[in-house]
């Protein structure tokens, strides 16, 4: 993201938030919250999902949705696009 909106997250987070708010980027956790004993994501147990249905219902200009990882993305298919 840095590279091409030249948000990079080494800028101090009100600058930051203020670049993407300017290219009207939004940037949303796919999990809510999770228990995870260390920091890697394999050992993710009890994910609870945000609640995009109502995001996006708020959100209706929304046109796409990029995911930044793997393990995201496996969340992001398996507990939300179903609700949707």
């Amino acid at each position: 993201m840095g590279d091409i909106f030249l948000a990079s997250p080494s800028l101090p987070y009100g600058e930051l938030i203020k670049i993407l708010k300017q290219k009207r980027i939004a940037v949303w956790y796919v999990l809510k919250a999770c228990s995870r004993a260390g920091s890697t994501d394999a050992n993710i147990k009890n994910p609870i999902v945000n609640d995009f249905e109502i995001f996006f219902q708020e959100n209706p200009s929304i046109k796409l949705v990029v995911i930044d990882s793997g393990t995201a993305e496996t969340f992001y298919k398996r507990l939300v696009l179903p609700t949707l």
